[in-house]
């Protein structure tokens, strides 16, 4: 079985309440500084909405995002693998906005969050392989952050 994320694909909302640039940075603390892909788009009254988009293709990029979480919440992620993965080998995290902006990446408890989606490569593409690529992912990452 091969174990590895073919892409990081990282979104960000800023509405029109928000600083740009904070939401910017947040994103800086979640993929580092990778080219972003910005779109403005009109919310429902009118306002303006940007669209702060990346696409990584790095895997030093994905052990750097998963290695930023902590145990707790790596736990989390694994206990969760089934209801994030999608038929398309699609693993779908979202990152709390407001404390990526504070330098901490955590999992969102809310709705003001940074969307990531991560694709899993394996042949043939099955939602059952990429939940156990993903769940023998997270094993190591979690066994890396134990003190020996």
């Amino acid at each position: 079985m091969k174990r590895t994320f073919a892409s990081m694909h990282v979104r960000a909302i800023c509405h029109a309440t928000e600083d740009e640039q904070r939401v910017r940075q947040a994103l800086v603390q979640v993929v580092g500084d990778a080219p972003l892909d910005v779109t403005e788009a009109g919310g429902h009254h009118g306002n303006r909405i940007v669209i702060l988009e990346a696409e990584l293709k790095d895997p030093k990029t994905v052990e750097t995002f998963f290695g930023r979480f902590s145990d707790d919440d790596l736990d989390r992620l694994r206990e969760s693998i089934d209801q994030r993965m999608d038929d398309g080998c699609n693993f779908f995290v979202r990152v709390d906005k407001q404390t990526a902006y504070g330098g901490t990446v955590k999992l969102a408890g809310n709705d003001d969050a940074i969307l990531v989606r991560l694709r899993i490569s394996t042949y043939p593409a099955k939602r059952e392989t990429a939940c156990e690529i993903a769940r023998l992912f997270l094993d190591e990452q979690l066994a890396k952050k134990q003190p020996r």
